[in-house]
């Protein structure tokens, strides 16, 4: 009887890469959202499920390789690559789901929800009626609750909650050369789609953003963007001395543009986080040395 060929396991071709396999499971599920036959809210579920896949995956996956890679632990996995290795693929494969995943929400989803009576709208685009109508929420519901946080000589950096939405300014006031940092968190106390009495729905952020001038009436300019910190599982054990030394820093600028967080009474859209890790250009560099 002819011996059948031994598996060798010391061939790293026939390992999956532990950390790559749940983006591989995120790609699939973003399969499903782009599905034109599966029904429309299905979709939205499921595009929403890809916001909490990253932000576990960043919390402890990527939070795991950040702490081999700070204790110098360059041993690579049974599929080959190092930790390094698979932090820089792992970030290049998450840049690529984003743009799909933009590109499926801009030009794909919000039209249906448009069509299906769900607008998701951007303050720019309301009338002044509507304008209005949301200005009078913030001033009763929403201003009265925000705490504008400065940094300077004085005021160290404020703690910044992981997962929670914020608004960096630069406030230029009159009589001053150099413009101040302003932090100010989006109040999670209070819905995040604000609903309009004609139908459609507008982001709490841009409501807070389009009258930011009423916290600082002085102020000569004000200058706004959105930003989202996600703090690694065990980040504690990287010895951060201070705020610059975050070693996943989530940028969400594109928060203005691809409107995906919402918890509707009919609708319900969880969340999307672009993850992008600011070491990743510093680690080719030591990679091709």
């Amino acid at each position: 009887m002819k011996e059948s060929n031994s598996l060798n396991l010391n061939n790293p071709e026939i390992f999956i890469n532990r950390e790559l396999s749940w983006l591989d499971f995120s790609r699939r599920v973003l399969e499903l959202a782009e599905d034109p036959a599966t029904p429309l809210m299905e979709r939205v579920k499921y595009a929403g499920i890809m916001g909490l896949i990253y932000d576990e995956f960043a919390m402890k996956r990527i939070g795991g390789l950040l702490r081999k890679i700070s204790r110098k632990k360059n041993k690579a996995s049974p599929d080959g690559l190092s930790p390094r290795q698979t932090l820089l693929k792992a970030c290049k494969e998450l840049n690529l789901q984003n743009e799909l995943l933009s590109s499926l929400l801009e030009n794909k989803i919000r039209p249906a929800l448009a069509d299906a009576g769900f607008p998701i709208l951007n303050y720019k685009d309301l009338n002044s009626k509507q304008q209005n109508e949301v200005d009078d929420y913030f001033k009763n519901s929403v201003e009265p609750i925000l705490i504008p946080l400065a940094v300077d000589g004085a005021h160290p950096f404020p703690f910044i909650s992981t997962l929670g939405i914020n608004i960096a300014l630069q406030v230029k006031d009159k009589k001053k050369k150099n413009p101040r940092f302003v932090r100010i968190k989006v109040p999670p106390n209070r819905p995040r789609w604000v609903p309009l009495s004609g139908g459609g729905f507008v982001p709490l952020e841009q409501i807070i953003i389009a009258n930011i001038k009423n916290l600082f009436p002085a102020a000569k300019e004000v200058s706004s963007y959105l930003f989202r910190v996600i703090m690694t599982h065990g980040t504690d054990s990287l010895k951060m001395k201070s705020w610059r030394d975050f070693p996943l820093v989530v940028s969400s600028a594109w928060l203005q543009r691809n409107l995906l967080l919402a918890d509707l009474q009919v609708l319900h859209v969880l969340k999307f986080v672009r993850i992008c890790q600011k070491n990743s250009n510093s680690g080719s560099k030591n990679n091709s040395k």
